[in-house]
Order: C-alpha cells, then structure tokens, then sequence
C-alpha cells in the first residue's frame, strides 16, 4: 500500500487538497483585515488522490473549486479539504 505524504488517504473518487491562500492581510487602505471579511479562495493544489477510475489531475496540480465545497479536516495540525472529483470547475495552466 502507498502511504500518502498528507498523513491521510482519500476513498474512491475524492481528493485531498490544501487552499492556495492569498497572504495579503491588508486593505488597499492599509486596514488589517479580519478573516471574516476575507474572500475564501477558489483555488487549491491537489495534495492526495484517491483511486477512482475517472480522476484525471496529478498531485501537485492547481485546480479551481467553488469557495465552500469539500469536507474540512485537520491532519496533524495541517488544514485540508477533502472534495468530490465532480466539484473541480478547472484544472489551471
């Protein structure tokens, strides 16, 4: 069995991914802003995959996703998401 590098394995036709997070913290007026008032990103890099038939992105990949999709979950101390292969919208350049 391979063991993934995330700590965790996704079933089937899931994937496991990390948010690519802007770090800009700041307003253009220079207002620290709170996460609440953040925009959730829409893009993630593909960092498990599980061993579905249809799966056809690589780890590693940057893939857009709809802001709330997937499952949160927390492997040693690491956020994740963990979404359905039918919830990528695109696979980025």
């Amino acid at each position: 069995m391979v063991r993934s590098k995330v700590g965790a394995r996704p079933l089937g036709d899931r994937i496991i991914v990390e948010e690519v997070v802007d770090t800009e913290e700041l307003s253009a007026g220079g207002v620290i802003l709170p996460d609440s008032a953040r925009v959730h990103p829409d893009q993630a890099r593909v960092v498990a995959i599980g061993k579905g038939d249809k799966i056809d992105v690589a780890v590693g990949d940057i893939i857009h996703v709809a802001q709330f999709c997937g499952t949160p979950i927390e492997v040693e101390g690491t956020p994740y998401r963990v979404i359905n292969y039918d919830e990528i919208i695109a696979v980025k350049d």
